[in-house]
């Protein structure tokens, strides 16, 4: 039970020491990237509103990965699926479908 401790502690750590750069750079130059890639005033608006949404969203879906490796290292599969298509089919498209008809 140790070795697994240490391999989810091990996941966790490298996964989240790979996505920091991305938050980091996001966070303090979200606006030098919006201007970078925007048209007009509104264009950077919406980036920047968008930029920050996925940067909250970002961070715990690290972590969810993280887990997921560490459960299919652990071989167990069945869990990883099920939740995946718990977490995609059940709450992300119904989500995605609301938030296109408004």
């Amino acid at each position: 039970m140790a070795d697994m401790n240490s391999v989810r502690r091990t996941s966790t750590i490298v996964i989240l020491a790979a996505s920091c750069p991305i938050v980091l750079a996001v966070s303090f130059l979200g606006e030098e990237i919006a201007v970078a890639y925007s048209i007009d005033g509104a264009t950077e608006a919406i980036w920047l509103q968008i930029c920050y949404c996925l940067l909250v969203v970002k961070l715990p879906d690290d972590v969810t990965l993280a887990g997921q490796g560490f459960l299919v290292g652990i071989e167990q599969t069945r869990t990883v699926f099920w939740g995946r298509v718990a977490g995609l089919w059940l709450v992300a498209m119904p989500i995605g479908y609301l938030l296109s008809m408004q």
